[in-house]
């Protein structure tokens, strides 16, 4: 397999070993460590016994994680929803896990607070955001990445309409949270002030009832 080094570097970084001690504790040379850092293939085997060395019982790390680049799977899930919208999932749900999460924080009465499991949880969150909301014409994300190993968090200003009322730029940061090359827990954190007064600018439209889909 080609793994990528810099992955594997990380994992090593995180227990504080050096490349003898990954060597000494996977029973392997060195040298082969050197060279799986610089990105060499690797036999099944070898990446295999590297991935349960640098396991803890705290953290399984696997044959995915040294495959898998967290921070471009991130960053495809925030454009795909930033060109896509409600169908973005096509574009993202090869990676995520069958016990995705999905945690969106904010006001307990919205529709869109709460925790919604698996992949179908991801849809019909998606379906019921853009069944209230649209997004400007024309308006593009300019997302920057923070972090790296398995947690990774996009931060980008976002806009939203309903008919002809138009939000504020209202902060967003993602929080990504992968495992074995599979994104396991997105929290979505937002400038909940902000949306809050959009909401409520949008139910006084409807008459003062909460916005549904």
């Amino acid at each position: 397999m080609q793994p990528s080094g810099q992955r594997i570097k990380y994992f090593r970084n995180k227990l504080g070993w050096t490349q003898s001690q990954l060597a000494h504790r996977s029973g392997y040379s060195e040298r082969l460590i050197r060279r799986a850092e610089a990105g060499e293939p690797l036999s099944e085997q070898t990446a295999v016994d590297l991935a349960a060395a640098l396991s803890t019982g705290e953290r399984k790390v696997t044959v995915n994680d040294f495959s898998t680049d967290p921070k471009a799977l991130a960053a495809t899930f925030v454009q795909s929803y930033d060109l896509y919208g409600r169908e973005l999932m096509p574009y993202c749900e090869h990676f995520l896990a069958d016990d995705f999460q999905f945690n969106c924080f904010g006001d307990p009465a919205s529709p869109l607070t709460g925790q919604w499991l698996g992949k179908a949880g991801m849809q019909q969150w998606l379906d019921t955001f853009f069944g209230i909301f649209q997004r400007p014409i024309g308006f593009r994300l300019e997302p920057k990445y923070l972090g790296d190993g398995n947690s990774i968090t996009a931060r980008y200003l976002d806009m939203f309409t309903f008919q002809e009322l138009v939000s504020p730029k209202i902060w967003v940061n993602l929080h990504f949270e992968f495992e074995s090359g599979q994104l396991k827990i997105l929290n979505d954190e937002y400038d909940t002030l902000a949306g809050q007064v959009f909401l409520e600018a949008v139910a006084n439209r409807l008459g003062g009832a909460s916005p549904e889909h």
